[in-house]
């Protein structure tokens, strides 16, 4: 799906700037979401709890041009940041935000 030299600028492009929100307490995951049909943009989504001990889940999503190595529009949905429902679990949270991502992020032709 993706060739080995863009996994590679990917991996360091996260590791420089997705760990942002991490702490001892917080687990983060990334997922691919997408990508143009010349792979000039990319949609990534970090996910997870930013406090496993309140157990607040969080999604980030990300447009990152992989020419130019730069993030283009994000957004995050959480209870602490959106309105969202104190109670909704990672798994709503994370379909609220592909649902949001495809809405937003239309103009880029991402095929998700």
């Amino acid at each position: 799906m993706f060739d080995i030299k863009f996994l590679a600028i990917l991996l360091v492009f996260l590791t420089l700037f997705g760990g942002s929100m991490a702490s001892a307490n917080s687990m983060i995951r990334i997922a691919s979401l997408g990508k143009s049909p010349r792979g000039s943009f990319v949609v990534i989504e970090e996910y997870g709890y930013l406090d496993n001990s309140l157990k607040l889940p969080f999604s980030k999503i990300k447009v990152m041009n992989t020419t130019k190595y730069k993030i283009l529009d994000e957004f995050m949905l959480s209870p602490q940041v959106e309105k969202v429902e104190s109670n909704v679990s990672l798994s709503q949270l994370r379909k609220m935000a592909l649902v949001k991502a495809k809405q937003d992020f239309g103009h880029y032709n991402i095929e998700y």
